[in-house]
């Protein structure tokens, strides 16, 4: 008998000295354990037959177990000794056949109750102790890397013996065993921490070995990680923590994408140390056909000891495509490491915004709601013009506003043909001054049957079936509550191929009638909003939320749907984006559409990207459902275009496109190794750091360690008894033998 106090911290209830060694030990999650709230007293019974079977639990009282066995007997008593069959027996045969029948009806009684039967077992679980090797490149300079890579394996080697030992490398990624190549371009110490708390969290963690040089460039500082306090942390310090003289580029912050004709400005962190006094250039060029063309020049004077200085360039956007700029500083004397004084930044430049023109029949504050929420998105330029005003040019613009045209004072005919004649996508915004009679001659999705004079103030409610573009999920419930709009009172009557986004409710009353509708018409976009309005939306909106953007989304999204363009092309080959890190894979989708425009995959697709030495790398792209994919992987940093083909009924579909890889040389940036961090992690988490040197003795070192002790888990299941196969086995060996006698005897 052992007395045991529970302590929650480390799941356990107890220690117990197993050959001669203290063994914690705990309960698995999983498992039913049967523990009172304080002191408690557990019985460890090593009887052969409690190994094998367990202990039974009788959920009735024990005298249940007479009245089965007087069961059996009075079953045995009226075959055996009440029928006149067996009388003539020698009494030791029915003797026998009364015991067996017995026993058979008295277990199968038994088991009609449903006893439990509980098995406990127990596993010894060795601490678990994780070896993290950092493969980043910035300890490829290491004098020699093999050499580590061999110590740390001898370590795991002397630890395995009294150990789980778990290896991982890590860097842009945590994965299993050692690597010697350090070529991650990228660290996150932080990720391995987690990592390993949520792989292992159910082991017996013991401690960490971390061997890195204490530079990371993603991720948040380890030392404020959740995991570092719960699990010793023994840093391999590597690297040289020595300051050299150094300047360089430490982060550029860019926009990724500009448009053309604008400018734009890019933000760039310049650092030096132990180079006061010392004068540099920063050099900003372009990479044109190969060639660099430089663009500006800017003086660096290091006038501090450390310095850091960020500077703004102002360059403009040339021509449509991905422009590749390149940030140079130049070197001083006795610099020891250049690799950080380049860097390379790529932008998309766009050919332009979707331009966007309102015409509208006279001044209204829906007018500056609707610019508001167009002019905050930098992918829209937004015009307007009033009726009156001469307008030339409108083939150039993408979507056409007509604000209360035709109006009741002026019809507009000649704009209107023009406008119709131009094929742009159109939205009709309805008003008290709209025209109700002449407004079915220039769009068939709404036609009004009224005057025009009278009005209903109206709610809006959304059709929850519009499938045209997605909303978020609060504008659902929100917009019913925002004020009404004033809608002009008729007879509404919509196209059978329109779709309404919002019908009105008139009072408690919902209606069919379409408020807000978008359709398409001999293949021209057009939408219609019959209501004015949207100016009190925009101040309810902010008044409730702080924001703009239910209004904003219900506008965009109608633009964004009348403006794009949609690719008519058969066979498209696309890329997610047209700048990748040079650590990301490239992936390409293709689709295919056949005459009536189904989406197919039957032919083979080829992709042959050209890198900007001409080199070509030939692809056949996979087929998946429908579509067509394709994971090209890793390329050099560099311009690439690709060239995707296919042939569909005899006929040779073809795709090209660009794309370019921006080189990720943020483990250069960095070089003087981080011991204080390393030391802190150390401190905190109760490890301790160590030098390359010290790696062997490191083994010793943990093993003295007194909370890293082995855990004694038990698991206790508890099952019906009736679940037992082997009990079936005695009850059927027993009714066989009763079966035997009586047959040899004559009696079946």
């Amino acid at each position: 008998m052992s007395s045991f106090l529970l302590n929650s911290s480390h799941n356990c209830y107890g220690l117990k000295r197993l050959g001669g060694q203290d063994v914690t030990l705990a309960a698995d999650q999983s498992s039913e354990v049967l523990l009172k709230p304080y002191n408690f007293v557990a019985e460890f019974s090593f009887h052969p037959i409690n190994r094998i079977v367990g202990s039974i639990s009788w959920p009735f009282p024990w005298w249940y177990v007479l009245g089965c066995l007087a069961i059996g007997l009075l079953v045995a008593g009226f075959l055996y000794y009440r029928t006149p069959e067996f009388q003539e027996r020698k009494p030791w045969v029915r003797y026998v056949l009364a015991l067996l029948r017995t026993v058979v009806t008295t277990l199968l009684a038994i088991l009609l109750l449903s006893p439990l039967i509980k098995r406990e077992e127990t596993e010894l679980r060795k601490p678990v102790i994780v070896i993290a090797q950092d493969a980043s490149s910035s300890l490829a300079q290491l004098e020699d890397g093999e050499q580590l890579i061999q110590d740390l394996d001898q370590l795991r080697s002397d630890l395995s013996r009294d150990f789980d030992v778990q290896v991982y490398a890590f860097g842009q990624s945590v994965r299993p065993g050692f690597d010697s190549t350090f070529t991650d371009q990228e660290t996150d110490l932080e990720a391995v921490l987690t990592y390993v708390r949520d792989v292992l969290w159910q082991e017996n963690l013991g401690g960490i070995i971390l061997a890195t040089d204490g530079l990371y460039n993603t991720g948040a500082n380890p030392r404020y990680s959740r995991n570092v306090a719960a699990t010793p942390v023994f840093p391999i310090a590597l690297g040289d923590p020595t300051p050299m003289r150094d300047i360089g580029i430490k982060r550029i912050f860019h926009n990724q994408v500009a448009y053309q004709g604008d400018k734009f400005q890019m933000q760039i962190d310049l650092q030096g140390r132990n180079c006061q006094g010392a004068r540099s250039e920063l050099i900003i060029s372009e990479i044109r056909d190969g060639k660099p063309v430089v663009l500006q020049r800017e003086p660096v004077v290091l006038d501090a000891d450390p310095y850091f200085k960020t500077k703004e360039i102002l360059l403009e956007a040339g021509r449509a495509g991905v422009h590749h700029y390149r940030f140079t500083l130049q070197a001083i004397s006795d610099e020891t490491n250049t690799a950080n004084n380049t860097r390379d930044v790529y932008m998309e430049i766009l050919d332009a915004r979707q331009k966007v023109l309102i015409i509208a029949d006279a001044p209204h504050p829906d007018l500056t709601a609707l610019r508001q929420s167009l002019s905050s998105d930098r992918n829209y330029q937004v015009e307007l013009r009033y009726g009156k005003d001469p307008i030339a040019g409108l083939r150039e613009y993408d979507l056409i506003i007509l604000h209360q045209v035709p109006s009741s004072r002026r019809l507009y005919a000649d704009l209107l043909q023009e406008v119709k004649l131009s094929r742009i996508p159109l939205w009709f915004i309805l008003g008290g001054q709209s025209d109700l009679r002449t407004l079915p001659a220039w769009q068939s999705l709404l036609e009004i049957r009224g005057d025009g004079r009278s009005t209903n103030e109206v709610q809006a409610l959304v059709e929850r079936d519009f499938s045209v573009f997605t909303l978020e999920p609060d504008i659902f419930t929100q917009l019913p509550q925002f004020p009404p709009m004033v809608a002009p009172f008729g007879d509404y009557r919509q196209d059978p191929g329109g779709r309404a986004l919002l019908r009105q409710r008139i009072g408690a009353v919902s209606t069919d009638y379409p408020l807000w509708i978008l359709g398409e018409e001999n293949g021209v976009k057009l939408a219609v909003l019959a209501g004015e309005g949207l100016w009190k939306w925009r101040l309810f909106d902010h008044l409730q939320h702080g924001n703009h953007a239910i209004l904003d989304e219900l506008v965009r999204k109608t633009v964004q749907f009348l403006s794009l363009k949609e690719d008519k092309r058969r066979f498209r080959v696309t890329t997610s984006r047209q700048v990748f890190a040079e650590n990301e894979s490239i992936q390409f989708d293709g689709e295919l559409y056949n005459d009536n425009y189904e989406l197919i995959n039957d032919p083979d697709a080829q992709v042959v990207l050209k890198d900007d030495q001409g080199k070509e790398y030939p692809f056949t792209m996979n087929k998946a459902g429908k579509i067509y994919s394709l994971q090209a992987g890793l390329f050099p940093p560099g311009s690439y275009s690709y060239n995707a083909r296919t042939t569909l009924d005899q006929k040779e579909l073809t795709y090209q496109g660009k794309f370019s890889i921006r080189e990720v040389n943020v483990e250069q940036v960095e070089t003087q190794a981080d011991h204080d961090l390393l030391q802190g992690l150390a401190a905190e988490s109760g490890g301790q750091m160590v030098g390359p040197s010290a790696i062997i003795g490191l083994a010793e070192q943990i093993r003295g360690d007194q909370r890293m002790k082995p855990i004694l888990f038990t698991t206790m299941e508890t099952k019906p008894a009736i679940h037992l196969r082997w009990i079936f086995g005695i009850l059927l060996v027993l009714l066989a033998t009763e079966w035997t006698i009586r047959r040899y005897l004559g009696k079946y």
